[in-house]
């Protein structure tokens, strides 16, 4: 009315955004890689790695996977063997069919019956706080009783 005049472009045309890979990196059984290993998305591994693997996203060790050296990531789920040292972010998911025999530094822990999981957990409290627990030669009931 008073002559302004409405932006007749559509605002999206405007706005810019963030094309991020979802991709998966998958490393297949018979694969042996010693070094280290970065990645921005989800790993998943049914390999052996001997070395350290720096993932900005999500790791997982498949049933035929495992990993001797340093992992850090943001969340981690373990089917399969791990020995070394770990430090996930947020969640910690431990199958009935992973073994961790290692240092691990968490959000969240989940360890299914069945799991094997030996060594030292560190928790990080939601208020900044680490709270430090033992835990040596534990295993669920389930396995312990096969």
């Amino acid at each position: 009315m008073f002559g302004s005049k409405k932006n007749t472009k559509n605002e999206t045309e405007n706005k810019v955004t963030e094309n991020r890979s979802s991709g998966l990196n998958s490393l297949v059984k018979g694969t042996i890689i010693e070094g280290n290993i970065t990645s921005d998305a989800d790993i998943r591994i049914d390999c052996k790695i001997i070395g350290n693997l720096d993932c900005k996203s999500r790791v997982i060790i498949g049933p035929h996977g495992s990993v001797d050296g340093t992992v850090k990531c943001a969340n981690a789920l373990i089917e399969g063997d791990f020995n070394g040292k770990l430090f996930v972010k947020e969640l910690l998911h431990v199958k009935e069919t992973g073994v961790l025999n290692a240092e691990v530094q968490y959000g969240k822990l989940k360890i299914d019956s069945g799991a094997i999981y030996n060594g030292q957990s560190v928790s990080n409290t939601s208020n900044g706080k680490i709270k430090a627990q033992e835990r040596v030669g534990k295993t669920t009931e389930a396995k312990a009783a096969k």
